[in-house]
């Protein structure tokens, strides 16, 4: 069993052109608890949510100890995000979207 912070952010910014839209953030989620991500529309939760199953623009994502940065794909680390839109795949079930989605 490890004790390493399940998920940890080091001055993670995503820039889009040129131009940092988020960040630097700095974040550690412990184990046993749960979080919520709330804000206003164009706040960033998607963003930050982006980042964390995929590649920020600087900084590093670390989870349960293995940092990953810019060379850690999502896949790797066992984690996907689905928007929420009505459906990516019309004819699925939502769990079939959430797997087609992440793989």
């Amino acid at each position: 069993m490890t004790t390493a912070m399940p998920l940890r952010l080091h001055g993670v910014t995503k820039a889009y052109r040129g131009r940092t839209v988020l960040g630097p953030i700095d974040l550690a989620l412990e184990a046993g608890r749960v979080y919520g991500l709330i804000g206003e529309n164009g706040a960033g939760k998607s963003t930050l949510i982006c980042i964390v199953t995929g590649t920020p623009s600087s900084g590093s994502v670390e989870l349960f100890g293995e940092r990953g940065g810019r060379g850690l794909a999502a896949a790797r680390r066992r984690m996907g995000y689905m928007p929420d839109a009505s459906s990516a795949y019309p004819g699925l079930s939502a769990r079939e979207n959430g797997f087609a989605t992440v793989a």
